[in-house]
């Protein structure tokens, strides 16, 4: 009985969270923030498959990450984005190998995990991280730092960090809620509204090769969180839910970055 009434309040807990917005841990202040898919230079057509499908590209925030061998791009959601991470120079993504904390170059190929999740805490508190980290510093983050975890080393499973507050997306609950911060940033607006017509994210998926014996203190920690799946599958994939899948279709791109969009 004791159990039962703790589910149910933990279940009532997962719908406060994503009434407010975010896919946030029933027990905690951390949400995901961000999620970010590693993509070879040479498949590059993702970036149009995307916008093809009818998801704005924020063309203007495209980011190159010295130091890291990668570039980012992005799509915006009112409740998070999504980043296509292009490994554009191998050799310096390895020679990053000891500061990331593993090779990237290494997730290419066979099957690996392309995935990954950055979690925000706000306030942020280091030493309440529920999973080992390593610092990642690039002078890119100017005085601010990321926390990798430390099982990132397991090629099976995403790529989850903690970033601190400064980095953290901006949440809003409706495109109207962009207005205010126009005068300053007219992009922010237009960036996150779509042809597709989607506007938040509502759920993952995380399909892994690995045993949930073997499964990090990254990836257990994550299986708790309200509206994030964690599955022992054949292939290691990930599927993101976009407004509940309301409009049942779908973006697969599964080849490309292990990744299918639904929405």
């Amino acid at each position: 009985m004791k159990n039962t009434i703790i589910t149910l309040l933990l279940i009532g807990l997962c719908k406060l969270c994503f009434a407010q917005n975010h896919i946030e841990h029933p027990l905690s202040k951390i949400a995901v923030d961000h999620l970010f898919f590693l993509l070879d230079k040479k498949n590059s057509d993702v970036l149009n498959q995307l916008q093809a499908a009818g998801l704005t590209a924020a063309s203007k925030w495209q980011t190159p990450h010295a130091g890291q061998g990668t570039t980012g791009n992005f799509f915006f959601l009112l409740n998070t984005y999504i980043e296509i991470l292009v490994i554009i120079d191998t050799a310096e993504a390895s020679k990053n190998t000891q500061n990331f904390g593993h090779n990237i170059n290494n997730r290419m190929t066979n099957g690996h995990s392309k995935m990954g999740i950055a979690l925000r805490q706000i306030p942020f508190k280091k030493d309440s991280i529920p999973f080992s980290t390593q610092v990642y510093k690039q002078k890119w983050m100017g005085r601010e730092s990321l926390y990798m975890a430390i099982d990132n080393t397991n090629l099976q499973q995403p790529i989850i960090f903690m970033e601190p507050p400064s980095f953290a997306n901006m949440v809003v609950e409706k495109i109207s809620d962009m207005d205010k911060h126009a005068a300053a940033n007219p992009e922010m607006k237009t960036y996150r509204q779509h042809a597709a017509g989607i506007e938040k994210l509502t759920g993952i998926e995380i399909y892994t090769t690995d045993k949930k014996s073997k499964w990090g203190t990254h990836l257990k920690y994550l299986s708790t969180f309200g509206g994030i799946i964690v599955k022992e599958a054949k292939t290691n994939y990930t599927v993101l839910v976009l407004d509940d899948g309301k409009q049942n279709k779908q973006i697969d791109l599964k080849k490309e970055i292990s990744l299918l969009i639904k929405y």
